[in-house]
């Protein structure tokens, strides 16, 4: 059902957030653990509820007597559809007048299992909805939650810890090498033969305020409208080494640089509930200075284990040069390779260009 492939992506590390409990909620008591007798996911699911194979198009459907139902779909993932055309396919059929889903709530980015996921709510006749799509190298995966729109945030938690405790199957785990590989040429920095292709390739959309260049051998997708990602293609050794840029708006946010203290702190605490063995290795203020642009934001190097995998992530956060929103780089990598694309991740970070306030005001 779902493209190309949501893998470890680096920027999405910071929004481990979506999957994460309250602290004011407590974790349900595990209960049965569900594996596809083909696929060999698992699933583990909270005590009491009851777990249903429907059939068809649904793998499993867990009921609760507290009022939500989820339901999980997977299929084999296709090379040519992108994880946000997925949820585009989905809301064609579901969201809608004389839908299910009458209309959008919101979307994010969320990490479940090391995967990137893109996350919707919807809403309709008295119900709320949460779903939740991310794919590997072999399946896609596709987790729709449902209870009563009064219930819906006392419940949803308990959605959340389902998404914790899912594991991939083991052709969409990421591969782990007998030794780092030796570090490769950087095409970027060599010039093109007559004839050849472009040695780099561009991004650019005047909403989001910004530019940026990438190798052309990476790949560049939209989980959402307010984040890109970019990676190795599939089947080659960058696959999971990845580098995003995600446009963040806290809702207290008054100004820029207030929402870039926010998401820092955000970012900082999702680590430390999500993840374990965090290690900030380095912290400090990040000068961004670029055609007249000057931004002053901060930086940190982080070192951590999601599941069994060490993975190992720089990220940028500086405030827009207008309006309430803070810009979040990140460069992500399985720790044993982070250093084999660092001069990728640095050549991309170096070609960003972030818009002039009357640049982008002339364009709107």
């Amino acid at each position: 059902m779902i493209g190309r492939t949501a893998r470890t992506w680096g920027g999405a590390l910071l929004l481990l957030a979506s999957a994460v409990l309250s602290e004011a909620q407590a974790a349900p008591a595990p209960g049965q653990v569900y594996e596809h007798p083909q696929r060999k996911y698992t699933v583990t699911v909270p005590a009491g509820v009851r777990i249903r194979e429907p059939g068809d198009t649904v793998d499993i459907a867990i009921d609760s007597d507290k009022g939500y139902g989820v339901i999980l779909q997977t299929t084999d993932a296709g090379p040519d559809t992108t994880i946000s055309e997925t949820a585009a396919t989905l809301e064609s059929a579901y969201l809608g007048p004389g839908k299910p889903w009458e209309r959008k709530i919101g979307q994010e980015v969320l990490l479940i299992a090391g995967m990137v996921a893109f996350s919707g709510q919807y809403e309709g006749e008295g119900a709320r909805y949460h779903v939740v799509i991310t794919r590997g190298p072999v399946n896609t995966y596709t987790f729709i939650f449902r209870a009563r729109s009064e219930a819906f945030d006392k419940l949803n938690p308990e959605f959340h810890w389902i998404l914790n405790a899912f594991r991939l199957a083991p052709g969409d785990m990421p591969p782990t090498p007998a030794a780092p590989a030796p570090v490769q040429p950087t095409p970027a920095t060599e010039q093109a033969a007559p004839g050849a292709g472009p040695t780099v390739r561009r991004f650019a959309e005047h909403r989001l305020g910004y530019a940026i260049e990438y190798d052309p051998e990476w790949v560049l997708e939209r989980p959402t409208a307010e984040a890109i990602m970019l990676s190795g293609a599939e089947g080659t050794d960058a696959f999971y080494a990845t580098v995003s840029i995600q446009n963040v708006t806290p809702p207290d946010a008054e100004t820029a640089v207030q929402a870039a203290s926010m998401a820092m702190d955000q970012i900082r605490t999702q680590f430390e509930k999500q993840a374990k063995d965090v290690d900030f290795e380095r912290q400090g203020p990040y000068i961004y200075k670029k055609d007249d642009v000057f931004l002053l934001g901060q930086e940190f190097a982080v070192s951590y284990l999601q599941g069994k995998q060490a993975y190992r992530q720089w990220s940028v956060v500086v405030p827009r040069p207008e309006g309430k929103v803070a810009y979040i780089w990140s460069y992500r990598a399985p720790a044993d390779q982070f250093a084999r694309y660092m001069k990728t991740a640095e050549r991309i970070l170096a070609s960003w260009a972030i818009a002039k306030p009357e640049q982008s005001a002339q364009r709107r």
